[in-house]
């Protein structure tokens, strides 16, 4: 076997060289420039992220604080009825206006008075609503 010594020229060996040089520094330019690729990404969508939170928090509030205002204006409503015929109108209206699944008024007598017969045939033979922690905290606190 006989082995073959290559030689080259300095131009050969230049041209290389550079050759070479070229390839490290264009890895070089695509690794910073995925990484400041990478890091764009991540600010970008952690700034979307945080936009996202806050309108979805700012809407969450606004809903909760409709449906407070609703039931303040129910109980409001339902100090001047004298029949629960007029109180369950108010009950129907306030279920359907607001979007609630059901409306309903707890007395301290312990009767339940809920928008109709059928809401209220729902209710265990039993049921007190004193005994509920709603209620309890509405006597607390001296208000529906």
């Amino acid at each position: 076997k006989r082995t073959r010594k290559m030689n080259l020229s300095f131009g050969q060996k230049l041209l290389v060289a550079f050759g070479i040089l070229l390839l490290l520094v264009m890895g070089a330019f695509t690794l910073s420039g995925n990484l400041r690729l990478q890091d764009t990404t991540d600010t970008y969508v952690d700034a979307l992220i945080e936009d996202t939170v806050a309108q979805s928090t700012s809407s969450i509030a606004d809903w909760l604080n409709t449906r407070l205002a609703m039931t303040e204006a129910t109980a409001k409503a339902l100090e001047s009825v004298e029949t629960d015929a007029e109180a369950r109108v108010i009950l129907a209206a306030a279920t359907t206006g607001g979007g609630f699944i059901d409306v309903y008024v707890g007395r301290d007598d312990g009767y339940m008075l809920m928008k109709d017969d059928a809401s209220e045939a729902t209710l265990p033979a039993d049921f007190d609503p004193r005994t509920r922690p709603w209620f309890k905290q509405a006597k607390q606190k001296g208000s529906a």
